[in-house]
């Protein structure tokens, strides 16, 4: 399951009304699901329309708590009917409180967005020339980040295998080349 927060509509409200779609994976000839384990949400929260917190169910209280345009007394009175949304507001509160921890935590995604369009770019430019050596710097740059990132070899050789399309004793290779 995936679900997906959006500050913004993504759907026709003409077709859909409705802040929340979910899809499911389909074969496109048949119409045949693959499997129903496998579901897709969207939470439009512009969509969102605010009402008395007791007729709200569960989804429209997280809505409301993601929404920009929840009041502070509104989020008092959803957060004691829910206890997860309680919870999840105090450790926002916590984490907001802490300069030191915020900080820490935008440069590691800044780091993680920054190592990933590296990688993108050097695999892009690799298979764009067709040359064995920018796919091979593009494998190398991905271990190195994993690596930096504390993720094991294990996952690590899974990654390279998805990424760049390799066998499994090729993606060892690499990585036991460059760890």
């Amino acid at each position: 399951m995936a679900i997906n927060i959006l500050g913004f509509n993504l759907f026709d409200a003409g077709k859909y009304p409705d802040m929340h779609s979910c899809f499911g994976i389909y074969d496109v000839k048949t119409g045949c699901q693959l499997t129903d384990k496998l579901e897709i949400h969207f939470l439009e929260l512009p969509k969102f329309k605010a009402r008395s917190v007791k007729d709200m169910n569960r989804m429209e209280k997280w809505a409301a708590y993601f929404s920009p345009s929840t009041p502070d007394e509104e989020l008092a009175e959803i957060a004691a009917s829910e206890a997860a949304i309680q919870e999840a507001m105090e450790v926002e509160d916590v984490f907001t409180k802490d300069e030191v921890a915020k900080r820490s935590y935008e440069k590691a995604e800044k780091f993680r967005r920054d190592q990933a369009a590296q990688l993108r770019y050097a695999a892009e430019e690799g298979r764009k020339e067709g040359r064995e050596e920018g796919l091979k710097e593009g494998i190398k740059a991905m271990i190195t980040t994993l690596k930096e990132m504390d993720v094991d070899k294990k996952t690590t050789i899974d990654k390279i295998m998805t990424r760049f399309n390799l066998k499994l004793n090729v993606a060892q290779g690499y990585v036991e080349a460059n760890w």
